[in-house]
């Protein structure tokens, strides 16, 4: 039986693409639990949250009441080839993001949550959808499990899907006069957090290929770690005068360029940039007044032009200076 279905038993309330009832992670006495048809579920209350296999789990007292072990079965995708199929499906994902914005707590979580909507973010049966436009006019897609999802790969994409040039942000590209590339999806929502042009690739690190940015003849920074310093020399020939080396020193308990962000920490990675690419970028720093503050160390730390959200949690008009 499904698991949604035998949760039933457990939410009364149906809701159309959820079901709600009281929380068995608290003492709950009005309902403020939500499990949705693709597998997750979050309390509005104490903010638990996970997929619906935990949630029955904790509903029988810990015991599943069958021989057969539930699993996350392998997220359903058309393939490649199937590009209006694919359409529908990245269109639904994103309505997803748009209907429940709980549902964007795991983009929340890498600092990236305000990209789901320029980005066209969204959810599948528990897996963040992140759609790509190529250069030929086909669209691509990779999904990014999120925690709780039962799958030996943290990346998935279509079947018979290459690997692909991504770029969160193809006319700030367009108009760059120089861009990075980075190794992970997740590191290229980071830069565009940011306002910075970046790209990267939706293969393995080693399937990037200089070819793909034949078109744009502006200089390119390559940032690497120290385990991909062979693969940043393969880029370096390809791209010639394009290339340029860039090592980051990461701080404690970061290994990537995303980890800046979830850490707070994206005064450091600005920091290590080169100068020009990070010119029109003028941090705040000005603190809010005592009475409005959301920690004792609220201060505006986002780059100009990404400051919205900062402005909404504390309600304070920020006043966003522009280095020249």
């Amino acid at each position: 039986m499904d698991i949604y279905l035998e949760l039933k038993n457990y939410l009364p309330h149906d809701h159309g693409h959820y079901r709600s009832g009281l929380c068995p992670f608290h003492d709950d006495h009005t309902p403020s639990l939500l499990a949705y048809q693709d597998g997750f579920f979050i309390c509005e209350a104490c903010g638990e949250q996970g997929n619906s296999l935990r949630l029955l789990t904790k509903f029988k007292g810990g015991r599943i009441g069958h021989s057969r072990k539930y699993g996350q079965p392998d997220v359903h995708l058309p393939t490649w080839d199937q590009q209006d199929e694919l359409g529908e499906l990245m269109a639904e994902a994103h309505r997803v993001l748009l209907n429940f914005p709980g549902m964007r707590w795991y983009l929340r979580q890498r600092g990236v949550e305000s990209r789901w909507q320029p980005c066209r973010l969204g959810w599948h049966e528990g897996w963040i959808t992140l759609p790509v436009t190529t250069q030929s006019g086909k669209i691509g897609l990779m999904l990014r499990a999120t925690p709780g999802i039962h799958s030996q790969q943290r990346f998935t994409s279509p079947a018979g899907q290459p690997a692909l040039l991504y770029c969160p942000d193809l006319e700030k590209l367009a108009q760059a006069k120089q861009a990075f590339i980075v190794f992970g999806m997740f590191d290229a929502l980071t830069f565009a957090e940011l306002g910075l042009p970046v790209v990267t690739t939706t293969g393995g690190k080693d399937s990037f290929d200089p070819a793909w940015l034949n078109n744009y003849r502006i200089p390119f920074w390559i940032i690497r770690d120290d385990k991909e310093e062979a693969i940043q020399s393969k880029l370096l020939a390809g791209l010639d005068w394009r290339g340029r080396p860039l090592h980051l020193t990461y701080p404690l308990g970061a290994k990537d360029p995303n980890d800046f962000l979830r850490l707070g920490k994206q005064r450091d990675l600005l920091a290590q940039l080169p100068p020009d690419a990070t010119s029109r970028i003028g941090l705040c720093g000005e603190r809010t007044p005592a009475s409005k503050r959301c920690g004792p160390d609220c201060v505006c730390t986002k780059p100009l032009g990404h400051f919205s959200d900062h402005m909404a949690q504390c309600g304070v008009k920020w006043k966003v200076r522009v280095r020249k």
